[in-house]
């Protein structure tokens, strides 16, 4: 033990420093757990707050996707509609001129025969 002080006080002054010097070196690590930890958290952060952009762009796009799918739908519902409506009217149209043809054509076979019946009257009348 040739590096121990032969003074009291030395030895006294030399266990402060080193107990100061132990507190100083225990605060030094302290302080960088806690700022590792602190940078730690920060970057889980970092990182989560990147997932949620991504999460926020991902939904963004889904949206719009969703949004014009609705809209693709609203507007074929609607040509569906109109094409129904024409072929509807198509068919009453034709359902109407069914109609009116056959009334031509039973008022047309009514008058023949009124005209054939009155001929046949007026053959009778002059044969009698």
């Amino acid at each position: 033990m040739a590096s121990e002080p032969q003074n009291p006080a030395e030895a006294g002054l030399r266990a402060v420093q080193d107990a100061v010097g132990g507190a100083v070196a225990a605060q030094q690590r302290s302080v960088s757990l806690a700022q590792d930890w602190a940078e730690g958290l920060i970057e889980a952060y970092k990182g989560q707050a990147e997932s949620y952009r991504a999460l926020t762009d991902a939904m963004r796009s889904s949206m719009e996707a969703l949004e014009k799918t609705l809209q693709s739908q609203e507007e074929t519902s609607r040509a569906l509609k109109e094409s129904l409506d024409a072929y509807r009217g198509v068919i009453e149209r034709a359902n109407e001129t069914q109609e009116r043809s056959m009334q031509f054509v039973q008022n047309f076979s009514e008058n023949v025969v009124e005209t054939l019946r009155n001929q046949l009257e007026s053959s009778r009348s002059l044969l009698m």
